[in-house]
């Protein structure tokens, strides 16, 4: 009987297993990074402390911890990833807002918040701000450390005139959901609208589907981090590989004054990592000097790599500039060729080791190509997971 009946239940296991590796890759994953308020900008009397709350098209939303700014800056630390398995809520919702015919249904929402971090007293509303998920799913790419702007609209007067919005800050955000969404864009291909895809995939959600991952470590931009507030939980998620340094490059804005060669309207942003390991971006076009690389990388650093090999002699060095991260923006034309070298940017990881923690959300100094230009061509955002 035993022998009889191994073999199905290996096939059944295999073909569980299968279905798990199918729809692993089918979340939206969001990561909230640095806030910076807007100069002169002051919280609300008696709220010292700010969060961050991610609401995805009202199925599902997740905060962060408050946190006080330091000289008005904060890295809020949110880290969530929303299942967009068959059957589930989330991914209803978000074949509702691709099906719809309003671009903004398929807006998602980062609201910042003020308060005095107690339950008795409301929070206060600050600004929002959004990424279209229709717009990632037009544009084949994830948003990967992207600098928003949170826009706070004012209530209408009793005469009806609305007074202009105004810019409290701004937010780095980074939302991965290519996959789950090109995977909901052909089931609604496949069965014409919304509420017919969802009526074929109910009941498909596996047990814990609808579970989410949360990582909230918000800390102050300041030498002494201030801890998460206990009142709002966390589900702690596995660390990184510890063979894996991933570095994400988002934002680039040009400095006035700076500008592209005349046909050269293309940059391209080659990381670097100690001349043991490099990769490109795709050639990117700026409007009005700015514009985001969206690049993403896992430098593997297994033991014995050539990779793990220049991490561990440059850190061993007595020259401290031999463990500089290299961002080199090149000037292209619209095929990312007769590339000519137009800015850097350098992290030092000898200094991110002393820190003992990632940098995420970090606005890099330019440097220009152009030995007679002394002042900075711009700045550029970029993060980098190590510590592990």
């Amino acid at each position: 009987l035993h022998s009889g009946t191994a073999a199905p239940q290996a096939s059944l296991a295999g073909a569980m297993a299968q279905a798990v590796d199918s729809t692993r890759g089918l979340k939206l994953g969001v990561r909230v990074a640095l806030l910076e308020l807007s100069k002169g900008y002051s919280l609300p009397r008696g709220k010292d402390k700010v969060f961050v709350e991610f609401d995805l098209l009202g199925a599902d939303s997740a905060k962060s911890a408050p946190v006080s700014p330091s000289a008005g800056k904060a890295d809020l630390g949110l880290q969530v990833d929303f299942s967009l398995v068959p059957g589930t809520k989330t991914r209803g919702a978000v074949m509702d807002a691709i099906d719809s015919e309003t671009h903004d249904d398929s807006n998602v929402t980062f609201t910042l918040f003020a308060t005095d971090g107690g339950t008795r007293t409301t929070p206060v509303a600050l600004g929002k701000a959004s990424v279209n998920l229709e717009l990632m799913l037009d544009d084949e790419a994830d948003v990967v450390e992207k600098v928003l702007k949170l826009t706070f609209t004012p209530p209408k007067s009793r005469t009806g005139r609305t007074a202009p919005e105004s810019i409290v800050g701004t937010l780095v955000v980074s939302v991965r959901a290519l996959e789950a969404l090109r995977a909901i864009d052909d089931a609604l291909e496949k069965h014409e609208t919304a509420t017919k895809a969802k009526a074929a995939e109910a009941g498909l959600a596996p047990p814990g589907a609808e579970d989410k991952r949360v990582v909230s470590t918000a800390a102050a931009a300041s030498p002494t981090p201030l801890a998460p507030e206990p009142a709002l939980p966390a589900i702690t998620a596995p660390p990184p590989s510890a063979t894996v340094l991933r570095v994400s490059v988002g934002q680039v804005e040009l400095a006035k004054g700076f500008s592209l060669p005349t046909f050269k309207q293309r940059l391209v942003c080659t990381v670097d990592l100690l001349k043991a390991s490099s990769v490109d971006s795709k050639p990117l076009a700026l409007a009005r000097g700015i514009g985001s690389f969206e690049l993403s990388h896992a430098f593997e650093s297994k033991a014995g790599s050539k990779t793990r090999e220049a991490l561990l002699d440059a850190l061993d060095s007595k020259d401290k500039s031999d463990s500089n991260l290299a961002l080199v923006l090149m000037a292209t034309d619209s095929k990312g060729g007769s590339a000519t070298p137009f800015a850097r940017a350098e992290l030092n990881l000898e200094d991110l080791l002393a820190s003992g923690k990632d940098a995420i959300g970090l606005s890099l100094s330019l440097t220009s190509a152009d030995p007679r230009k002394k002042f900075p061509a711009g700045t550029l955002t970029v993060s980098v997971e190590a510590m592990e």
